[in-house]
């Protein structure tokens, strides 16, 4: 047979769903990782490989374990679509929309599109929202991936009581109860050590990057054991002030759950095999229902997470890398939408806020901050909630105390996001005519420049230069643990009493000399001790 019959025959041998299964080693959205191969799509200057399973699905009797590893599969796996949101309920950072997903375990990888024989800096985001919403498919990499040589990977991790839920019939060998979501976290950080060199990125270089309860999660991973080796700096965004919760504190909100589940509270194996017999809608009604007294949280105990973080770093006894971190000017802006305030804002109703909030402090503090020195008490009950850093230590001088812990025993770099303008977000909308400024989550936009889901506005061009500048910062603090380069205005360290802080705004980055002033940490440093 000559040459030619030959290569018509085997044409006509080769029909195209072979050709569909045999991965093309030349085409440059493939990659094979060690569960098997993947295909991504290309877009403009990047390559998304979305949906990646890091983990097995926590579903049936693997509800309220720890992360398994996934399954390997045959062929090539299409990683084009989003993987659905953890199972959550409607509201949070998911408006309007809710989740029955509990097979949700899995990753985005966001690359430039040209990275052959490079090993480029790892930017491992992790969402907020509270420990109790989200999805890491509302930040998409990609701008930060193509314009600065990084590889981003965004991930799903379990949320409220599928990823959180702490009872004793769940407590296994090593006292872990609680921290599902965390060992997620931790599972997919695994996972990129061990698979993103086959994506162009440096195992050796992944910062770790979070905002809002993902920038908690990165300062738990700062003291958890298990966590040691797996990165090389840490970013935390409006949120190093590390809050954790103990069994203890979380007792009551759990056992409600549980009783409004219709479970038993006696006897524990019951309990736990009522409990993973429910639907994910049947959960989801009785976290409703439940009057939980306390915010989701990872819980401190047991080897997963065995002290309060902060503590750790003090003792010494932490996975000591350079840190990045800060806050945004208004944090707590964002925040009068969940604890029932309107705007306009009466000054009776500030005063009842500061009240509730401070008890007997709250003379010394309405004094502080009286209501003539603001356009209406709206915008003076959130300074006060700003600067205290209630709720949730956000913003203010208790992300400043969090920052001296970490200058007195690592490099450390602290910033603040002022920008009044900031592109609003769909959630929390903003009530007619309040500006919200630079509220909580304001910095997202900049970060994932066009690629956070809820902005709501485009940048103006000195906008998007900032956020050019943000992204460049967090890219060379990626690859070699301080956000300078040549050309770019130089970012001092944090030497901690509010010594070396910068101010992000549009048209000037600069060296801070006010912010303790600015947010009257003396004062409230004087009320400590009241």
């Amino acid at each position: 047979m000559g040459l030619v019959a030959c290569l018509v025959a085997l044409v006509a041998f080769v029909t195209p769903s072979m050709v569909s299964a045999l991965p093309r080693h030349s085409a440059p959205t493939l990659v094979k990782t060690h569960d098997g191969w993947v295909r991504g799509v290309a877009v403009a200057e990047a390559d998304k490989f979305l949906g990646i399973p890091y983990a097995a699905p926590p579903t049936g009797e693997r509800r309220w374990r720890p992360p398994a590893a996934p399954a390997s599969w045959q062929g090539v796996r299409k990683a084009t679509t989003d993987a659905p949101a953890c199972a959550q309920p409607a509201g949070g950072l998911l408006p309007g929309e809710s989740s029955a997903a509990e097979d949700c375990l899995y990753l985005s990888v966001y690359r430039p599109a040209h990275v052959a024989g490079k090993r480029l800096p790892v930017l491992f985001w992790i969402h907020g929202g509270g420990y109790g919403s989200g999805a890491g498919r509302l930040y998409d990499g990609s701008a930060l991936a193509a314009k600065n040589d990084a590889i981003v990977v965004s991930i799903n991790y379990r949320v409220n009581a599928f990823g959180f839920l702490a009872l004793e019939s769940l407590d296994d060998e090593q006292g872990n109860s609680g921290n599902y979501g965390f060992l997620d976290q931790l599972a997919a950080l695994r996972w990129v050590n061990k698979n993103i060199a086959a994506f162009g990125g440096d195992p050796r270089r992944v910062t770790i990057d979070g905002q809002s309860a993902g920038a908690f999660s990165v300062c738990n991973m700062l003291a958890a054991p298990a966590a040691k080796g797996l990165f090389s700096a840490a970013i935390m965004q409006s949120g190093g002030t590390c809050p954790t919760a103990s069994k203890a504190s979380y007792e009551a909100g759990m056992k409600a759950i549980v009783k409004e589940a219709g479970c038993p509270d006696s006897d524990a194996k019951a309990q736990l095999a009522c409990m993973r017999h429910k639907s994910v809608a049947e959960l989801i009604e009785a976290m409703e229902k439940a009057p939980l007294t306390e915010s989701w949280s990872p819980v401190v105990g047991g080897n997963a997470l065995p002290t309060e973080p902060l503590e750790a770093v003090k003792s010494g006894r932490w996975n000591k890398v350079p840190v990045l971190m800060g806050t945004t000017r208004d944090e707590a802006r964002a925040m009068l939408h969940f604890i029932g305030q309107s705007f306009p804002q009466t000054e009776e109703a500030y005063q009842e806020v500061i009240r509730s909030f401070f008890g007997d402090q709250a003379d010394k503090i309405l004094e502080e901050y009286p209501a003539a020195d603001y356009t209406d008490p709206a915008y003076a009950t959130a300074a006060v909630l700003t600067d205290s850093g209630t709720p949730g230590g956000l913003g203010g001088c208790g992300q400043l105390a969090a920052a001296d812990v970490f200058a007195a025993h690592t490099d450390t770099y602290f910033y603040e996001l002022y920008d009044p303008n900031a592109p609003p977000l769909t959630d929390p909308p903003a009530p007619k005519g309040f500006q919200m400024g630079s509220a909580h989550s304001a910095d997202l936009a900049y970060v994932f420049q066009d690629g956070f889901a809820q902005q709501a506005a485009p940048f103006t061009q000195s906008q998007r230069a900032l956020s050019d500048k943000i992204m460049r910062y967090w890219a060379n603090f990626a690859r070699q643990g301080s956000p300078n380069r040549h050309g770019e205005a130089v970012w001092p360290k944090y030497r901690g009493g509010g010594n070396g802080i910068v101010q992000l705004s549009p048209g000037n980055v600069s060296v801070m000399p006010d912010y303790e002033a600015e947010h009257h940490c003396s004062f409230w440093r004087s009320l400590e001790g009241a």
